[in-house]
């Protein structure tokens, strides 16, 4: 039940985000370790949620308390912007964002690991 309403405060918030018009060329894909306040705010879910409305593939998983990683891919411009938005929400602490570009894999979904 927290989840489904999680979820649909989280939709809401998204459709609020203006999205541009994106270049689909250059694909990339970053590594990206976030520490700071990203658990039990919704972060994954958000992240989850962005990735599947721009067609980018990945994961997301926490790390320990207080850390994700990440791995997204796909063109440059729709990461940068997916970078962007989460950097300025508000709802989370980012205490420390690394990014590094890494070798693009083949893979056709995003998707949240439980550990």
């Amino acid at each position: 039940m927290i989840n489904a309403i999680k979820r649909f405060f989280l939709n809401i918030y998204i459709k609020r985000i203006a999205f541009p018009k994106f270049n689909e060329g250059n694909i990339k894909r970053y590594f990206i370790d976030y520490s700071g306040k990203v658990q039990k705010v919704g972060f994954r879910d958000q992240i989850r949620i962005l990735a599947g409305l721009l067609n980018i593939t990945g994961y997301i998983r926490n790390i320990s308390n207080n850390r994700v990683i990440t791995e997204i891919q796909g063109p440059q411009e729709k990461l940068d912007f997916l970078v962007r938005v989460i950097n300025e929400e508000k709802r989370f602490r980012l205490d420390e964002v690394k990014l590094e570009e890494i070798i693009p894999v083949q893979e056709n979904r995003f998707v949240i690991i439980k550990i």
